[in-house]
C-alpha cells in the first residue's frame, strides 16, 4: 500500500499537481482480507485519477490513508475553483466513484463526497476483515 501510494503521488507530480499521497499506519489487524486490500488500491487509483482528469494542471490536493484497527480511513481534499482543460484528459480506469461507493456499501464501508466553498472532499471508510 506504501509502495502504491508513492507512486501515485509520483505521477501526479510528474503531471504537475501538488500535493501528498499520504499513508498512516496506526496498527492494522492482521487477518486482513485480500480482495477489500485490493478495493483501497482500486480506490486511491481511481481518487489519483479523477485528480489528474477533472483538475487543472498545478492544482493542490492531499490524500490520507489512515490504516488503523480493521479499517481504512481515506480523505482526500483538491480545489475545484477552476474548470480542467478536458483536451488533456487521463485513460478511464473504468471504475469510478459510483461503483466504488457500491462496492464498499456491500462489504460495511461507505464514501462520501461533497464540494464546499470550491473544495472537492471524499471520505471514505474501508473494511479491511469480514464485517461479522
Amino acid at each position: 500500500m506504501r509502495r502504491l501510494c508513492d507512486a501515485l503521488r509520483e505521477e501526479l507530480a510528474g503531471k504537475g499537481f501538488h500535493g501528498g499521497f499520504a499513508l498512516h499506519d496506526n496498527g492494522l489487524m492482521e487477518d486482513i482480507d485480500p480482495d477489500h486490500m485490493t478495493l483501497l488500491g482500486e480506490l486511491l487509483n481511481e481518487i489519483a485519477h479523477n485528480i489528474i482528469r477533472h483538475c487543472p494542471a498545478g492544482c493542490e490536493f492531499d490524500c490520507s490513508v489512515m490504516l488503523h484497527d480493521d479499517v481504512a480511513e481515506v480523505t482526500q481534499y483538491n480545489s475545484v475553483t477552476h474548470p480542467a482543460d478536458k483536451s488533456e484528459t487521463a485513460v478511464s480506469t473504468r471504475m469510478g466513484l459510483g461503483l466504488c461507493r457500491d462496492r464498499l456499501l456491500h462489504i460495511g464501508g461507505m464514501l462520501r463526497t461533497e464540494v464546499e466553498d470550491g473544495t472537492w472532499m471524499l471520505y471514505a471508510r474501508v473494511p479491511l476483515t469480514h464485517q461479522t
